[in-house]
């Protein structure tokens, strides 16, 4: 009885997914670059605007360098970073500066997108709204529900009713799996309208989000058919097990959504120094001056820098949080990411207000600002060094004891030392008391890591409730090359 009591006690996670907003009203934002005029003319290629945006307080900040040796590639790379980036490239040696630059692509945007990985039409937004809004209602009303069962519930156990006990559980677990689907569709909603996923990511999302509500309908019909408190005892295990490794997907996803918001907002705030700096050089050239602009600038720059790595930070966090199945780890790792993606998004606040300010100054003596002129849009990507020649993906669904998620990290990592390309999937389902185990290899593995695929299908037979770990290993094949040709060597 107890633990049917629990499981009408469940407490239905929720997830704020209000869109994060910086006013729209300026598109992009760049860093102007200080050079001497000869050093520009070797840069002539490049748009009239870059050259005219570069100011004499960057010349300051660039003076100790030399860039004499520099490329237009690179000096273009360089022209395209944010004032904070900049500073940073500044204080570094020529050799550190050139590996730095090698790591930068500047990647064109389509000014269609603005950022946006999609564009999602305006009847399929309005759609997923109304069904975002249905299904927050759906999860009110099975809310109170459920706590009105209990207390029937309560009151049939007092009286010794077995017949209303078996009937109020019934409807609690019901009640329940309601719940539980309408917070499921509550995310699947804000998936198929968000404009920072691409269809890819989105379509990913949803299709794993009907594959857990149809798990739960089918939880519904069991419960239904359920006879005796037996029964009910087994099925409120199975939805409860069920729902501590839900929840966890959803706030993946969920996490996603907003991640990828704040992103959008990143990149369009990094956008908006281009477009500062195009104005700043047009004040120039007519020979208006703002007093303390350039430093209100900088300190748009340095919040937006911050956002950039606070946001890195909850990516990494977020990855790692996928990468295990021990929910200690995982709650805290999750936590950490939320803090982070908190911290960037209210960077970014403090960021747009800063901008606020200056656009008011500048509107104020220079009346002919035009910010809403057509940039081209440009992306700064600077690639981690880990990941330019491979990728490495581990996902867990479920709970894992530290001993296997041991084994896991183990085989991960003799996959990237050896640089094995793979996909690995080891599933645990447990059905009637029973557990399938079920193991997917694609690629060559070497004797150790298919022992350790082995060791870990293994040790999930005594899983208790369902558990997934899937792996997807990619490595350039010119890496893997030259590294037979070392060791032939």
């Amino acid at each position: 009885m107890k633990k049917i009591a629990a499981i009408l006690a469940l407490a239905i996670f929720f997830i704020s997914l209000i869109p994060i907003s910086i006013a729209d009203e300026n598109d992009a934002q760049k860093e102007r670059l200080d050079a001497k005029k000869e050093k520009l003319k070797e840069a002539e290629d490049l748009r009239k605007d870059k050259v005219r945006a570069i100011k004499v307080s960057k010349d300051e900040l660039l003076k100790e360098r030399n860039f004499a040796e520099l490329s237009k590639e690179r000096l273009e790379k360089l022209s395209n970073l944010d004032r904070t980036r900049l500073e940073e490239f500044s204080n570094l040696n020529s050799a550190e500066l050139k590996s730095r630059l090698e790591k930068i692509k500047i990647v064109k945007v389509d000014a269609k997108l603005e950022f946006r990985k999609r564009i999602v039409a305006e009847q399929r937004i309005a759609l997923a709204e109304e069904r975002f809004n249905d299904a927050e209602e759906r999860l009110h009303e099975a809310k109170e529900k459920l706590e009105k069962r209990r207390k029937l519930l309560l009151e049939a156990k007092s009286s010794g009713d077995e017949g209303a006990i078996i009937e109020h559980a019934k409807q609690g677990l019901l009640r329940a799996a309601d719940a539980i689907i309408s917070h499921l569709e509550k995310v699947k909603s804000k998936a198929q309208e968000s404009e920072d996923l691409s269809e890819e990511e989105a379509n990913e999302i949803v299709a794993d989000i009907d594959a857990k509500i149809a798990e739960i309908n089918d939880a519904k019909a069991a419960i239904e058919a359920a006879t005796t408190k037996e029964d009910i005892r087994e099925q409120a295990k199975k939805i409860n097990a069920a729902w501590k490794r839900i929840k966890v997907k959803a706030e993946q996803h969920a996490r996603n959504l907003i991640n990828g918001g704040i992103r959008g907002i990143l990149k369009r705030s990094e956008a908006l120094e281009r477009k500062l700096d195009r104005i700043l050089a047009e004040m120039e050239e007519r020979g208006i001056e703002v007093a303390g602009i350039e430093e209100k600038v900088a300190e748009f720059s340095d919040k937006v820098a911050g956002a950039r790595e606070n946001l890195k930070q909850s990516n990494e966090k977020f990855k790692e949080a996928k990468s295990t199945g021990v929910d200690e780890d995982r709650k805290s790792l999750l936590e950490e990411a939320k803090t982070l993606a908190r911290e960037a998004h209210n960077a970014l606040k403090e960021a747009h207000n800063i901008l606020k300010g200056i656009v008011r100054e500048i509107k104020a003596v220079y009346k002919e600002a035009d910010f809403e002129e057509e940039e081209e849009l440009v992306e700064v990507v600077e690639e981690d060094e880990q990941e330019e020649d491979q990728q490495v993906e581990v996902e867990v669904e479920g709970l894992l004891t530290e001993e296997q998620q041991s084994t896991l990290d183990s085989l991960v990592s003799s996959l990237q030392e050896a640089k094995t390309s793979a996909e690995i999937e080891i599933e645990a389902e447990v059905e009637d008391g029973q557990v399938k185990v079920k193991k997917e290899v694609e690629g060559t593995l070497t004797d150790e890591q298919q022992s350790l695929v082995d060791e870990l299908a293994v040790s999930l037979e005594t899983a208790e409730s369902k558990v997934k770990t899937k792996i997807e290993t990619e490595f350039d094949a010119d890496d893997e090359e030259e590294e037979l040709e070392i060791e032939n060597d």
